[in-house]
């Protein structure tokens, strides 16, 4: 999970905010972090199900129905085959797009395209949205309803009104592989990624796989299991695991093995099930020539190739710079040309939907057309491959936008749209109104430019991949056919809407339990409005493109491989005349792109867990090639146990039963409360009666928070106390809090930025308010506006005359009444212990206000800029430029050294060391980090360990005046150098103890003449 957190979960939570505001020397706080957009304002329904409370936009009411009827017929399922049933509705939070998905408020997490949704454990909400394709929408609610099953049935009862708190966490090879296993049976998809997995060694132990692969490892393991005993010991294991709370015993009590038996048998059963077959199956580099190697560059895929109409070059996406983006090579000899855009890193670029959209050049080859996120809309871009220079940028208006395929007459782009959960084909008119377009259009749209947007198709069924036959007169592409929602509303006299009855149309015969459909191979004339549709006798037909006037290659599955085929149409084009498979692969093959001006056809394969690019030079006769190895029989795949129409009773007109829509309401439930996490009433002689406790509560939809502290010690003046709410629906962040905190020092530091002239024991009792109100121009940018209202009442303590107890010495009271207005762009992004690409930059400006009487007058101003480089994987280098001024009566001070500012320094060497305390600061820290171990695993008492561990070389400067400051100059013996500056060089190690970092600094003082003492940091939490 992505590791930033955005600016409002701290706001949001008083405990963070007032004390980040409060802390000793930062009360002039501020932090980074990227932005969710809420870009409308949504009026959001609840569908009402006899198991569900489906929570929707207004407008998405025909998707929130088609929800409601495979969520409440896979619970059946999920029920009878588990044996348990819930015992209140479930939270469902349903989202008509991707986008919208990606700004909601229930996870602080940037989601990315990846992520198809969640369910939140405490709540146990499914999250999830319309991503485009209906076979993916069935699956992801199936999957999420595992894991609503598996949180009921491991962490309590959905009764309880307290939320659940997880003393343990469930493996993820056990929670995502049996999800996976329950929700889609043993697909193609799984078998690709093991079959390639098992015969190129890199089958992980169970207990340490992650990413991707923890998914289809875990299913394969849960496949295991279901085959060898039965489906009832996955069932028996879950049981086991609530009463347990641990894997190994859980495992242990079920299947009799320890974890390295488990491990070993699932290794030997892979083996035994795909080393017999693979030498029937060729290699890619063995069919084609290979343009890409990513083993070799280390990354993870070369994908979804596009080569230009004269073969000489090739559009693809990549995450070669460690980020998704796309790239040009050439199709000679795959050197990469450049890079044509960046993804996730600025307004423009958020999400280049690299996963699910295809690449197409314009007829002359000059252009590439892709679609991307921008802003937060769907929008379509043209780049000119020569310059890289953006040419057209068009927002489309739809929900979700992929695979523009441009015209032979360049007029045209074909695309797939999707507007409230319903997919079609689109056409854009590049240049409206010249010529006659479309005879009758579903609809049109205009958009920016002279342009215009036409619905050509309008079924409840998947439209992907459009391609242009070579004359410009049909678009082929492939379509998973899917029945329409047919359902009834009535309004009773109380003017409530009910759902009478609700079913697809057909007798839900297109709707099984096994969500993935074949897919039809469908011709259109869009022009004139003729369809015809081709279906293979075995599997599908994808991703078509024309390689003559009636030939065609696609991607065919028909063994359970995705293989490429080349389709011979008949001369009326109403069936096949003939079918030739081209390839063999272990693994599978993707996009096929053509290009007529050299004969020359690429595509995507997956070998050795990854994709690259391969190419065949002469089409014409590459098409005539026997496949090597032998035919495979086909695979064994296997739905569901409950294969077959996903039952149910027939539609019912009882308005109990069915549903009811109601308004949404915001209704408070708590998110976390201390008291579950450690909180405790206690009392003592000494101290009296004490307390000490937080609680979180938020809306269903997360945009309304409150926060709450409390901890009592005897008195109200000795004690923690805060609250705060904060409004998080609309693009504007709103919030207010207060807060009371007391706290005992002995350090010559308050929290108002004074410096005492030497080590004194005092307490500081800080009291007040803030508001604040946050603006994101997008992603990466933002303003806020903060005023905070702070009384501070220092007790300054002596020894009294028996030199046993403390005497009151000195009282005083500050009052500091500051608005800060802060700007911050972030565009940074993470790897195992910090940023390592992108930049950050906050400017902020602080003037206090005059209120009365000991008013701290000041003006204070920050600057902080940082940039990453990513010259090869997993190597960095990282620049932090530092700059900040108080100026007024009451100029707060700032301290260097530490190991977050200046290391080489103890934070306390200011005493003693001129220019590391003042109002005036100026910073910089310079550093390389590279990996050393990937981990380092201990056998005893038990087996534990770190990893992966990295390093650092840095070197720091940086200096803190008053008045004058001269950073360089000579010393008295002539020698240039350091002056007034202060600096540093080291090496760092970094590790991570769990999810803990822990950061081992040594810096050695530097002036540039001489080296000097060598200082040992230690801290923890994320690199800079």
């Amino acid at each position: 999970m992505n590791r930033r957190h955005r600016l409002r979960r701290i706001l949001a939570a008083t405990m963070l905010a007032a004390a980040v505001c409060l802390a000793p020397g930062a009360a002039d706080a501020y932090y980074f972090g990227r932005n969710k957009v809420q870009t409308r304002n949504v009026d959001w329904r609840v569908l009402v199900t006899p198991h569900f409370e489906i929570t929707h936009a207004s407008d998405a009411e025909e998707l929130a129905v088609r929800a409601s009827i495979v969520a409440e017929r896979t619970y059946r399922e999920y029920a009878d085959r588990l044996d348990h049933e819930l015992e209140t509705r479930i939270p469902f939070i349903l989202y008509a797009s991707h986008t919208a998905f990606a700004q909601t408020n229930i996870s602080d997490e940037m989601l990315g395209e990846g992520t198809g949704g969640f369910t939140e454990p405490v709540r146990n909400r499914m999250v999830l949205p319309y991503a485009g394709s209906h076979a993916d929408f069935v699956h992801v609610i199936r999957h999420e309803m595992v894991h609503v099953f598996m949180f009921d049935m491991v962490f309590g009862s959905s009764r309880r009104t307290m939320p659940r708190s997880p003393f343990f966490n469930i493996p993820l090879w056990f929670a995502e592989g049996v999800a996976e296993w329950y929700s889609s049976g043993w697909d193609a998809e799984a078998d690709m990624y093991i079959r390639d997995a098992t015969t190129n060694d890199y089958l992980w132990p169970l207990s340490q796989v992650g990413g991707f692969m923890v998914y289809k490892q875990g299913q394969a393991a849960a496949r295991m299991i279901s085959e060898q005993y039965d489906e009832q010991k996955l069932v028996e294991m879950w049981r086991t695991l609530a009463r347990s709370r641990s894997m190994d015993r859980t495992v242990s009590y079920s299947l009799g093995l320890d974890r390295e038996d488990l491990d070993r048998e699932f290794q030997l059963e892979m083996r035994r099930r795909y080393w017999p077959a693979y030498g029937d199956l060729e290699a890619p580099d063995t069919a084609a020539r290979r343009l890409t190697d990513h083993v070799e560059e280390k990354i993870g895929f070369n994908h979804r190739p596009a080569i230009s109409p004269d073969g000489e070059h090739i559009a693809f996406f990549s995450d070669r710079d460690g980020l998704v983006s796309l790239y040009l090579m050439s199709a000679l000899d795959g050197k990469v040309l450049r890079r044509l855009a960046q993804g996730y890193r600025a307004d423009r670029f958020e999400s280049l939907r690299a996963f699910q959209s295809d690449i197409s050049f314009s007829p002359d080859g000059r252009e590439v057309v892709f679609v991307a996120r921008s802003g937060n809309a769907e929008t379509l871009h043209t780049i000119d491959v020569a310059s890289g220079r953006v040419t057209r940028s068009l927002r489309l208006g739809l929900d979700g936008a992929t695979s523009p395929a441009w015209s032979p007459d360049g007029r045209w782009i074909a695309l797939v749209g999707t507007i409230a959960g319903r997919t079609d084909l689109y056409l854009l008119d590049l240049r409206r109104g010249e010529t006659p377009g479309v005879t009758r259009p579903l609809a049109v749209r205009a958009l920016d430019g002279g342009a215009a947007l036409i619905r050509v198709t309008d079924d409840a069924g998947d439209e992907a991949s459009p391609a242009w036959s070579p004359d410009g007169a049909l678009l082929a592409f492939s379509h998973n056919p899917c029945a329409e929602v047919i359902y009834e509303f009535e309004i009773d006299p109380d003017g409530e809407r009910r759902l009478l009855w609700a079913r697809y149309r057909g007798d839900d015969d297109t709707l099984a339990a096994w969500h993935e459909q074949p897919s039809d191979l469908v011709f259109l004339d869009p022009f004139g409005g003729e369809r015809r549709s081709l279906r293979p006798g075995a599997g599908s037909w994808r991703d078509p493109v024309w390689t003559g006037g009636r030939s065609l290659c696609v991607v065919a599955d028909e063994r359970g491989i995705d293989n490429l085929a080349a389709l011979q149409l008949s001369p009326s084009g109403a069936h096949v005349d003939s079918v030739r498979v081209l390839t063999n692969v272990a693994g599978g093959v993707s996009q096929p792109s053509y290009a007529p001006g050299a004969d020359r056809l690429v595509f995507g394969a997956f070998h050795r867990g990854g994709w690259d690019i391969y190419c065949a030079d002469v089409y014409g006769e590459w098409s005539q090639r026997e496949p090597g190895g032998s035919r495979p029989a086909p695979i064994p795949l296997s739905p569901p146990a409950s294969a077959g129409r996903v039952g149910g009773p027939p539609p019912t007109r009882d308005p109990d039963v069915v549903g009811e829509v109601r308004e949404y309401h915001p209704r408070f439930s708590v998110d976390m409360s201390g008291a579950l996490q450690g909180g405790a009433v206690f009392f003592s002689p000494q101290a009296g009666l004490a307390m000490a406790n937080e609680i979180h509560l938020s809306d269903l939809l997360g945009d309304h928070r409150m926060s709450f502290l409390v901890n009592v010690y005897g008195s109200f003046s000795d004690s923690d106390l805060a609250a705060s709410y904060a409004f998080l629906k609309r693009r504007i962040d709103l919030g207010a809090g207060l807060f009371h905190y007391k706290n005992y020092y002995n350090t010559v530091l308050t929290s108002v930025g004074e410096v005492l002239p030497h080590d004194t024991f005092f307490s500081e009792r800080n009291y007040g308010l803030y508001a604040f109100a946050a603006y994101p121009f997008s992603t990466f940018r933002r303003v806020s506006l903060e005023l905070q209202a702070l009384a501070s009442e220092q007790t300054s303590y002596r020894l009294d005359p028996t030199g046993i107890y403390l005497a009151e010495a000195d009282k005083r009271t500050y009052r500091l009444l500051q608005p800060m207005l802060t700007f911050v762009h972030d565009s940074a992004f993470y790897g195992d212990y910090g940023p390592v690409t992108g930049g950050r930059l906050l400017v902020q400006f602080a003037p206090s206000l005059p209120v009365g009487g000991n008013t701290l007058s000041r003006r204070t101003a920050v600057f902080d800029y940082r940039h990453y480089w990513l010259p090869w994987r997993r190597n960095s280098f990282a620049l932090r430029l530092m700059g900040a001024g108080s100026f007024g009566d009451d100029a707060r001070a700032f301290v260097l050294g530490g190991p977050f500012t200046l290391r080489g320094y103890d934070f306390y060497d200011y005493q003693d060391i001129s220019h590391l305390a003042g109002p005036k600061i100026a910073l910089m820290n310079l550093e390389y980090r590279l990996p050393l171990l990937d981990a380092l695993i201990f056998g005893w008492p038990t087996r534990w360990g770190f990893g992966p561990i990295g390093a650092t070389l840095f070197f720091d400067a940086g200096a803190a005046w008053t008045d004058r400051f001269r950073p360089f100059g000579d010393d008295a013996t002539g020698r240039w150098g350091m002056r007034d500056l202060r600096g540093a060089y080291g090496i760092g190690i970094r590790t991570r103890l769990g999810f803990i970092p822990l950061k081992f600094d040594w810096g050695r003082r530097t002036d540039l003449r001489d080296a000097g003492r060598t200082e040992f940091h230690f801290s923890i939490g994320p690199e800079f």
